[in-house]
């Protein structure tokens, strides 16, 4: 049986935030590793203005979740519709302006379909790339190793990523299930009622004088939560909720979940359960729009915890703010149970998170 949140989630269970937590402006970007389904060939982006190659993706519109962002990225860059199928990595930079970004693993929806061979203002084209053109693209070994007619001058990789994923993805890395990130949008009573009988993450159409901002970003709260499971029991505050404080400005969200462990005296951290991040589409003023984004942090039992930490233990099934979960037999499973995947092969591997 699995312990999720509803599908529409009633203000109430919106990640609960100190007051005094910081609200930096936070820009949004998804972006996809797409691998094709028959073989261990991936797909590169041909970038404008000698760019070089990317991974398909780019910013996140005003009012889009991440998911809907990578596909529509995908579409207009590579020519392609695609299905993700996991989480790869979630890069969240602080402590000013910062940037979250979220890269998908996808695969195409139709492997016959062609990607896209003529220019655009999206792209200049896209092409299934071997590892082996990939690696002469990285080692900038020329157009005719890279198996591309691109002009020398564009003949390279724009960063080390590409080349990283797709020999970890060929590998056989693990990948995090999409479970692990947590998207939501909370709209207006009237929206939420029209988005009962449609995708919840399907692009909306404003009204003309409404959220006129074409890029994401907003004021971003960011909040700790510990989940701290003892067969089928969990760890909880007075009024049944995780232990949850807001992430200060100067510190990440590893260290701080580590430190605020120490503090209610509970056990190391141990993987990482999701990563939440709610879109709050309720004002008509988009000045007002603003996110939650919510760390869920397993950590182990320790010998301290006690009703004088305002703690106990509860069911599960009880607590108020408990992320996806698994129940397997008589212990919970976390959809995400490590922090970091086991090394494949040799090949660096990447963490769920970076900050």
């Amino acid at each position: 049986s699995f312990v999720r949140p509803p599908r529409a989630m009633p203000r109430a269970d919106v990640p609960r935030l100190m007051s005094a937590g910081p609200r930096p402006e936070t820009t949004a970007f998804a972006l996809a590793v797409i691998q094709h389904p028959d073989d261990t060939r991936f797909c590169l982006v041909h970038e404008k203005k000698n760019r070089g190659w990317w991974l398909p993706g780019g910013g996140v519109d005003a009012g889009e979740t991440f998911a809907t962002a990578a596909v529509r990225e995908v579409r207009e860059e590579a020519g392609i519709d695609c299905e993700l199928t996991g989480v790869l990595r979630i890069d969240f930079g602080r402590p000013q302006n910062c940037r979250l970004r979220v890269i998908f693993l996808a695969r195409p929806k139709d492997p016959h379909a062609p990607l896209k061979s003529v220019a655009d203002e999206h792209s200049r084209g896209a092409r299934w790339f071997t590892l082996e053109e990939v690696d002469a693209l990285a080692l900038d070994k020329g157009p005719e190793a890279a198996g591309v007619s691109a002009t020398p001058q564009a003949c390279y990789l724009r960063g080390p990523e590409p080349y990283e994923w797709f020999h970890y993805i060929a590998a056989g890395g693990p990948v995090f299930p999409l479970e692990s990130l947590v998207m939501e949008l909370l709209r207006p009573v009237h929206e939420a009622a029209e988005a009962e009988d449609r995708d919840l993450d399907a692009p909306r159409t404003p009204p003309p004088t409404h959220r006129t901002v074409e890029r994401a970003f907003y004021p971003t709260a960011c909040s700790i939560a510990l989940l701290c499971a003892r067969g089928d029991e969990v760890l909880v505050t007075r009024d049944m909720s995780l232990p949850e404080a807001a992430l200060p400005g100067d510190a990440g969200p590893e260290e701080f979940a580590a430190d605020l462990a120490r503090r209610l005296r509970l056990g190391p951290l141990s993987g990482i359960a999701c990563v939440r991040h709610a879109l709050d589409l309720r004002s008509a003023d988009e000045s007002d729009t603003s996110a939650t984004l919510r760390f869920s942090y397993i950590v182990e039992p320790g010998d301290g915890a006690s009703d004088g930490d305002g703690l106990h233990w509860a069911p599960a099934a009880d607590a108020a703010n408990l992320p996806s979960v698994t129940a397997s037999g008589s212990a919970l499973s976390m959809v995400a149970p490590e922090m970091t995947p086991p090394a494949v092969a040799g090949v660096a591997v990447p963490r769920l998170s970076s900050f």
